[in-house]
């Protein structure tokens, strides 16, 4: 573990991610997280720096009438399947997104307005993510091998880091306060170091005698090798 941060559990947890970026010690070439690391601001971050995200999409994120094709994406505006303009308006700051609407005249003389037009609307309104050129970005990352083999790679790298931390004690802080559960935290990434070295340095690399503080089998050399708690991968 080169690096690591505690988020409050009323906070998204990808929110401590960015400033761990800054603190790692090398530039990540690469990264593998959950759904819950999947935020469009995050993965904007992680272009910008050059940095291959491999997360899976929320479903609202990969669906919707511009993603099934009904509408196309041109940055500025979506063009209908009638071939009509619906033109971008003001950035909505509370939801992230910006709301694209089409010109009365177009949508009253359609011949599909019936069934395209919502009840009681006059005219067509599509509201769209301000990161929605991340989510086919991420959606098309996603089709890949690559993706595949990263989110495989997490699953014995990550989740074999969290069971290494459960069997050193940490399944669960005893301590409360940021404050505190941080250095149970950083306590928890040594111990977790120390026994990851050792197990790589071979049979009597650690401590001689009974070593309470020992692996599963009573020695320092049973902890199984395992990585951060989401899966960094280094250029």
């Amino acid at each position: 573990m080169m690096s690591r941060a505690i988020a409050h559990s009323s906070e998204a947890e990808w929110k401590a991610l960015l400033p761990m970026l800054e603190d790692a010690p090398i530039k990540p070439a690469s990264l593998a997280a959950d759904t819950g690391y999947s935020a469009g601001r995050l993965r904007q971050s992680l272009e910008e720096r050059g940095i291959g995200a491999y997360i899976p999409l929320y479903p609202n994120q990969s669906s919707g009438q511009v993603a099934r094709g009904e509408f196309v994406y041109h940055g500025d505006h979506l063009i209908c399947s009638q071939g009509k303009v619906l033109r971008r308006g003001p950035f909505r700051n509370r939801f992230q997104s910006y709301k694209y609407q089409a010109l009365q005249g177009d949508c009253q003389e359609c011949p599909v307005k019936d069934r395209c037009l919502p009840p009681k609307e006059k005219r067509r309104q599509v509201a769209l993510s301000s990161y929605y050129p991340e989510f086919v970005r991420a959606a098309e990352r996603n089709r890949s091998q690559e993706y595949r083999r990263e989110m495989n790679r997490r699953k014995s790298v990550a989740e074999g880091t969290f069971a290494s931390l459960d069997r050193l004690g940490w399944a669960r802080t005893r301590l409360r306060g940021l404050a505190k559960v941080d250095c149970e935290g950083f306590m928890a990434a040594i111990a977790h170091n120390v026994a990851k070295a050792v197990r790589r340095l071979g049979p009597g690399a650690g401590p001689t005698g009974n070593c309470r503080a020992g692996g599963p089998n009573g020695d320092w050399t049973s902890w199984p090798a395992s990585g951060g708690g989401i899966s960094l991968a280094a250029a």
